[in-house]
């Protein structure tokens, strides 16, 4: 089995069943769910500030841009400092598994590390630097790191974790194999979130403004809430196979969310007979002057 499946996103024991999300579903997760959330969720008055908001942008790149964040937003969790973390309410067992299924992926001692500072290295933080590291501007890094709710106040911090390198690769020396096994991962992760997004290479990534910034961070943070829940997105028993379409359980999943169309106004009525019913006569040829050039401006 390849390693990267072998990264965990979420776990939890219930009723003494083990559970997991590999990581890569994860983000496949996301990465469907936000499209589907920017097709069928966002207004297009949204969709046009998002696109608006991108140098030389347009509506393909401006959803390929959604794509990619859904895509690497936990990238920040192929890291030792997060793949040793412990579960909230189960019990050391399951940490163990997930340990041991790392151990058998090439992740030697992953099991026995101890990270004095691993709590400096959130992962929503961890993943803002590493697309930093592989040169990701802070205009799209911001809205990474932002995805729990609240961006960095000051953007050195992000600089910063470079203090901390065995967080991201178990050692400090990059010379180091367990390294260079870190680090060829999150490299995978990376590459695949910009090909899978529509990107063939990190210059192809756009440029977008503060506005367009904010509006994008709230959608990401529907994302990740839509697909991190298990009534949409369940989780697994650590000791199934797991072989299904990616494509057909995101479609799936929203549409258990999904619950009614967008509301659109209308803005294609006969104001004619509109007229008539509210005032019980028709309009004459100044009112007809006046609302035809209304209706005729583009940007009233």
């Amino acid at each position: 089995m390849e390693s990267y499946k072998n990264l965990w996103a979420k776990k939890q024991e219930t009723n003494g069943n083990f559970e997991w999300m590999p990581l890569y579903i994860h983000l496949s997760d996301s990465k469907n769910v936000s499209a589907m959330l920017w097709e069928h969720w966002l207004s297009d008055s949204q969709k046009n500030i998002v696109i608006n908001s991108i140098a030389n942008g347009d509506e393909n790149i401006a959803k390929n841009l959604v794509m990619f964040l859904g895509a690497c937003h936990d990238i920040g969790k192929a890291t030792p400092a997060f793949q040793i973390k412990k579960g909230f309410a189960n019990s050391n067992d399951l940490d163990k598994i997930l340990k041991e299924k790392l151990e058998q992926a090439g992740f030697f001692g992953i099991s026995n590390i101890n990270l004095p500072s691993m709590n400096k290295s959130h992962h929503s933080i961890a993943s803002e630097y590493i697309l930093y590291r592989y040169g990701v501007k802070e205009d799209i890094g911001s809205i990474v790191g932002a995805h729990h709710g609240k961006p960095v106040d000051d953007f050195t911090t992000i600089k910063n974790q470079i203090a901390y390198e065995s967080n991201y690769y178990q050692e400090e020396k990059s010379t180091n194999p367990i390294y260079q096994k870190w680090e060829q991962i999150q490299k995978y992760f990376f590459s695949w979130a910009l090909n899978s997004s529509g990107f063939e290479n990190i210059d192809d990534l756009p440029e977008i403004n503060q506005v367009g910034q904010v509006i994008l961070t709230g959608l990401l943070i529907m994302t990740d809430w839509i697909a991190s829940n298990t009534k949409y997105f369940p989780l697994f028993s650590i000791y199934d196979s797991i072989d299904f379409n990616l494509e057909k359980r995101a479609e799936e999943g929203f549409a258990k969310w999904f619950k009614t169309e967008l509301w659109q106004a209308d803005y294609n009525f006969d104001y004619k007979e509109s007229f008539n019913k509210r005032f019980g006569f028709y309009p004459n040829k100044h009112q007809e002057r006046f609302i035809e050039t209304i209706l005729d401006t583009n940007d009233p």
